[in-house]
């Protein structure tokens, strides 16, 4: 067993809140500072799959108007439910938000030396999932508490949401992230969020399952209509079977999503009869 693991083992909850605080009124003070004039609706830390280091991120309903309504190039040609959809999607995104305070990795040197000695990684996913539900937990608290420290200075604190991001977050990661969001946020704000993080999942189901669609109208004109319907519906067990092993957490949206794919299969099956 090596010093790492060793220095692994234990998470010293209340050390690394107290650092993770002191540092990060500093950090999200700089923001404060440079954006004083405009509204900031969310802010976040965000970290990797392991934990080892964290760096700060905040957006203002200001910043996401110039990233989005105000730049039309990449929304040109788009309904307007897709611009809304694209919206929600960098809204709750900070690894899209443009906020800038400087080299945002330099805000959090102890608590990253805390973070690397608290090292998630194990040989199990069970134990690696146990030990980042600890460690977003109290980060997620140290958020907390620096918004009740009034670094925003916001008089609407419900209006206020903050949570930890993982870059490309895992399956089972994500119900870690949910959860931890939950219950230090506000009902309304909440909802808007994880109907965004879950969203993203079906979305790429909803590519999966077009594709697939696209395989079964093609099918058709070869095989014929019986043959087509069969393998629609092994495609669509199949994409049902994949968004069930990610999405326990979230049934209600698994049936709206298998409701868009068949509707979406039927109705490119009428445009080839047509």
């Amino acid at each position: 067993m090596g010093i790492k693991s060793i220095q692994a083992q234990a998470i010293d909850r209340q050390k690394l809140l107290a650092v993770l605080i002191k540092e990060g009124r500093k950090a999200f003070s700089s923001f404060k500072k440079k954006y004083d004039t405009e509204q900031f609706y969310a802010f976040s830390l965000y970290t990797d799959n392991n934990i080892n280091s964290i760096f700060p991120c905040a957006n203002t309903l200001e910043g996401l108007d110039r990233m989005t309504y105000d730049n039309r190039d990449w929304i040109h040609g788009e309904s307007r439910e897709d611009q809304e959809a694209g919206v929600q999607e960098v809204k709750w995104n900070p690894e899209e938000w443009d906020l800038e305070i400087g080299s945002k990795t330099s805000f959090f040197r102890e608590t990253n030396r805390l973070l690397a000695s608290m090292d998630v990684s194990s040989a199990s996913i069970e134990e690696s999932d146990r030990r980042r539900k600890v460690i977003v937990d109290i980060l997620t608290e140290g958020l907390y508490q620096i918004k009740l420290g009034g670094v925003f200075g916001d008089p609407r604190p419900d209006k206020l949401f903050f949570f930890i991001n993982i870059g490309d977050a895992e399956d089972h990661e994500i119900p870690i992230l949910l959860d931890a969001a939950k219950r230090y946020n506000q009902a309304e704000m909440y909802t808007e969020y994880e109907a965004e993080v879950t969203g993203n999942i079906y979305r790429e189901l909803l590519r999966v399952s077009t594709y697939a669609g696209e395989i079964e109208v093609e099918y058709e004109i070869i095989g014929g209509e019986n043959e087509a319907q069969e393998l629609g519906l092994a495609l669509a067990k199949s994409v049902k079977h994949i968004a069930s092993d990610i999405s326990e957490y979230n049934n209600t949206e698994l049936s709206k999503i298998m409701a868009l794919v068949k509707k979406g299969w039927d109705e490119e099956m009428r445009s080839t009869d047509g």
